[in-house]
């Protein structure tokens, strides 16, 4: 039996599958920014780095909290600058959970993460609309690699330049 043709549309339905495939995986409230600085948790997180022998590098100490201070607030331009992408919510909760955890606190690493991620949808959504790649192509790497605790364009991103 012969397929029908695809729709006009059904790669505009594809564009929205990318766009909504990681906001529609975690239900509940939008965060809206990310998390707070917990200044508690990046003081223990530098204090332990930088401690040896009951003693505190106090120059290290202080370079190490202002990097927390200035990851957050790159995190949070981060956020307003991927404001667009639907699913920028769930990366700064993946990139949150990743980076802010009971054993270690690194902001830079979360708006490391939030940059990563959002530049990695920016281009796949680019050559999804260049025709780069066919929608069975994008919804195989997709499916592989967008998971509810886990969004990881830049992984979708590697899996449609490699086939994989």
């Amino acid at each position: 039996m012969q397929q029908p043709a695809r729709q006009p549309c059904t790669r505009l339905g594809l564009l929205l599958l990318i766009g909504c495939a990681a906001l529609a995986l975690f239900p509940g409230a939008a965060l809206a920014a990310p998390p707070a600085l917990d200044e508690a948790k990046a003081q223990a997180t530098c204090a332990e780095q930088w401690t040896k022998r009951g003693q505190t590098d106090k120059q290290m100490f202080r370079y190490c909290m202002t990097k927390q201070r200035e990851g957050h607030d790159r995190a949070t331009d981060l956020y307003r600058k991927y404001s667009t992408i639907k699913s920028i919510d769930a990366i700064v909760r993946y990139a949150s959970e990743k980076w802010l955890t009971r054993r270690e606190y690194q902001y830079d690493m979360v708006a490391y993460e939030i940059e990563k991620q959002g530049e990695a949808f920016l281009d796949v959504a680019f050559d999804y609309n260049a025709k780069k790649y066919s929608d069975p192509e994008v919804e195989a790497c997709i499916g592989k690699w967008i998971r509810s605790d886990e969004p990881q364009w830049d992984m979708v991103a590697y899996c449609l330049k490699n086939g994989r």
